[in-house]
């Protein structure tokens, strides 16, 4: 295990000297999944550094969560790191437990993460990993603390906007036309907003409507609804809690619209009310960007819903040039259950059902499996549960 630093050397983690204030928090955007060590050296006026830093000025963490799991590299195709441990790390971490080494590829041993040393003020829930080859009861004990108890803060990736503003984004994709409402918020703390979305329902129907990143992940307490009526599309979310709120932007939902005519979006907002923690009404302005014609975005397989399953879930996916395409459905070990598309495919949103039967028309079994999409140079994976 690494020591503590005595000696003030290496490189400064930022180029620039901050003044830190008592209480002050410093967040550091590291990306690399690691053990980090912190140490404290002072700095007088004239740029003299402290030799050997103060016993209690030395601190160490992981930059994740004990039990996030799923980079994809393994076995068991993930979902990538989220800042979670939730449903999608126990489907992973199940399909390994008490696997031996032998059998491990890939990151798969990121769920030998128990016992730890426990951090010397939070427990072992955010300790630090002495992992023992072993995936069993230690790395268990830890995964069922943390299940479903660290939520993922709603993350600011970029700098406030100028002025608070919410976006409508149209693009064309195939026969569909995509919709995006996005919140670029100036840093006030925005507890709900509710969005009418006016078309023309003989030219535009909804196919579905996906949930944004604006409040957060499904795991933390947020309402979200969408429904549409004769004249448009309502959408209202917010943030459940006294006082809970989000400074960041973020997108509130992208809107997914069957359109066979190739004309002009004729997307608008209705009526628009973003209010605060306090239910008072924050000003706003409204900008609308029709790219009705271009492109579509890229190579996208979607989440099936439902998820999980009894009879029959829907695959959205979506490929960004015409070609050859096959999506399968695969057992934890790779044995091929289903091949539900195998076939050439214009550029575009598209749809297929899977209703749980493989190439023999026989029921499969309740089980996890993985749904693969390739062409010539990509490949997608999503992990779905059939329970009969």
């Amino acid at each position: 295990e690494p020591a503590y630093p005595t000696i003030a050397t290496g490189s400064l983690i930022s180029p620039t000297s901050t003044v830190l204030e008592p209480a002050t928090t410093v967040d550091h955007a590291i990306t690399a999944r690691n053990i980090y060590y912190y140490t404290v050296f002072a700095q007088d006026m004239a740029g003299n550094i402290q030799d050997t830093p103060d016993a209690t000025a030395t601190d160490r963490s992981t930059n994740y969560f004990l039990g996030d799991l799923g980079s994809g590299t393994g076995t068991l195709p993930g979902s990538g790191y989220d800042g979670l441990v939730n449903f999608d790390d126990l489907l992973f971490f199940a399909g390994l437990y008490r696997k031996p080494r032998p059998h491990w590829t890939g990151t798969d041993a990121e769920a030998n993460f128990g016992p730890a040393v426990s951090h010397k003020s939070l427990g072992q829930r955010f300790g630090i990993p002495e992992p023992d080859n072993k995936i069993h009861f230690e790395d268990l004990m830890l995964f069922a603390m943390n299940y479903n108890s660290v939520p993922k803060l709603n993350p600011i990736h970029e700098f406030p906007a100028a002025a608070m503003a919410l976006e409508l984004k149209t693009e064309r994709s195939g026969d569909y036309l995509q919709a995006t409402i996005r919140l670029a918020n100036d840093r006030q703390r925005v507890k709900g907003l509710s969005v009418e979305i006016a078309f023309d329902p003989s030219r535009l129907v909804v196919a579905r409507v996906d949930r944004g990143d604006l409040f957060g992940p499904v795991e933390t307490h947020q309402f979200f609804h969408a429904e549409p009526d004769n004249h448009g599309l309502t959408i209202d979310g917010a943030i459940l809690g006294t006082g809970a709120a989000t400074v960041a932007s973020g997108t509130l939902a992208t809107i997914f619209f069957e359109d066979h005519t190739g004309g002009a979006s004729d997307l608008s907002f209705g009526t628009v009310r973003l209010r605060d923690q306090n239910n008072r009404e924050i000003p706003l302005q409204l900008v609308a960007n029709d790219n009705g014609s271009s492109a579509p975005i890229g190579f996208v397989l979607m989440h099936n819903s439902p998820n999980p399953f009894r009879s029959v879930t829907r695959i959205h996916y979506q490929i960004p040039d015409d070609g050859h395409i096959t999506i399968e459905v695969t057992d934890v070990y790779g044995k091929t259950i289903a091949t539900l598309v195998d076939d050439v495919r214009a550029r575009g949103m598209h749809q297929v059902s899977w209703d749980g039967r493989d190439d023999h028309g026989q029921l499969a079994p309740s089980a996890m499996y993985i749904i693969t999409m390739r062409t010539q140079n990509r490949i997608a994976h999503k992990r779905i549960l059939l329970q009969r």
